[in-house]
């Protein structure tokens, strides 16, 4: 059956010289363009750096930290310094606030709740998380009131002795969903809480007359 003619067929083909010099060029600009992206990030970055220092505010936020289970058990076996290792800590070095996710009550209060899950950090161990850095733990999530109401308050209390500002938490609906100033310069840094009882913690944290929880966000 005849083919239909292409409509490039009247270029002549390719040499295997004038191809390697056609690759050859490609590859040259494909350096070109990677020194010239390298150069600008470089440019960026020593830019980045001075801005920095003047007009910028570094925020790092972690995930849940959670003081019981296996991590209890790495504790007890090889101490507190090795809760966070030298690259992360390095982050946290160059920042000016770390927020952490506090997935657990830090307290000698053992009054478990009826849950699946329940879970408990001892309140001495928050001293080495202000030594790395961590500024705020947030207390909105499942798991603040895994030893009762009592723990809950007593976690609030025992983060703020270790020096560090808890959130998420409160005497009351209003206090617990209070924003949290993260910052006031080089601008005002705020984290909002959305007021929230997910069906699980609703059966033991009542509205009346209790602490409620300020559940934010989860991350």
């Amino acid at each position: 059956m005849p083919q239909k003619a292409s409509q490039y067929s009247n270029v002549a083909p390719l040499t295997p010289s004038k191809a390697m010099g056609c690759t050859l060029f490609l590859h040259i600009g494909h350096l070109w363009r990677g020194v010239l992206v390298l150069l600008c990030l470089a440019f960026f970055s020593h830019s980045g750096v001075k801005a920095q220092s003047a007009d910028s505010l570094t925020v790092v936020f972690t995930g849940d930290i959670l003081l019981d289970r296996g991590v209890r058990k790495r504790i007890e076996y090889l101490g507190l310094n090795n809760l966070v290792g030298p690259k992360l800590q390095q982050l946290f070095n160059q920042s000016h606030y770390i927020v952490g996710n506090l997935e657990c009550p830090t307290t000698k209060i053992k009054q478990p709740v009826f849950k699946r899950f329940v879970f408990r950090g001892e309140p001495e161990w928050l001293q080495m998380l202000a030594k790395h850095g961590f500024t705020h733990l947030n207390l909105a999530n499942n798991h603040s009131i895994d030893q009762g109401r009592d723990a809950l308050i007593d976690t609030h209390r025992n983060i703020k002795l270790a020096g560090m500002i808890p959130f998420g938490a409160g005497q009351n609906q209003q206090q617990a969903s209070q924003p949290l100033v993260l910052a006031t310069h080089p601008r005002p840094v705020y984290i909002l809480l959305r007021c929230a009882c997910p069906s699980k913690t609703l059966r033991i944290c009542p509205i009346n007359p209790a602490l409620v929880m300020s559940r934010s966000t989860h991350w």
